[in-house]
């Protein structure tokens, strides 16, 4: 007995898909993509401000260093001032 392969059952296979079919799968790809989308966009954004944050801490910081060292003491002399961070604790006394 032979087995005869038909171009008739690959037919009946298709007739059996309906114009609802195809449109439920084109509105579940399009709602996918668009679910897709917006999540996508919601991410960037939450990366962008997480991002903005640390560069504003990061440059308060930096400004508040700045500040800080040089800020005059009490009773300090502008000359005082220049040679107070000198680095002579580093390389030994500042004359020689």
């Amino acid at each position: 007995m032979r087995v005869r392969f038909s171009s008739c059952a690959l037919d009946v296979g298709r007739a059996q898909r309906s114009q609802s079919d195809y449109l439920i799968g084109w509105i579940l790809s399009v709602g996918l993509g668009v679910a897709w989308a917006i999540f996508h966009i919601l991410i960037v954004l939450l990366q962008a401000y997480i991002f903005m944050m640390l560069t504003v801490v990061y440059i308060s910081m930096a400004h508040e260093a700045i500040d800080s060292s040089h800020s005059p003491r009490k009773g300090e002399t502008p000359m005082e001032r220049s040679t107070a961070g000198n680095g002579a604790g580093l390389h030994g006394s500042a004359s020689g």
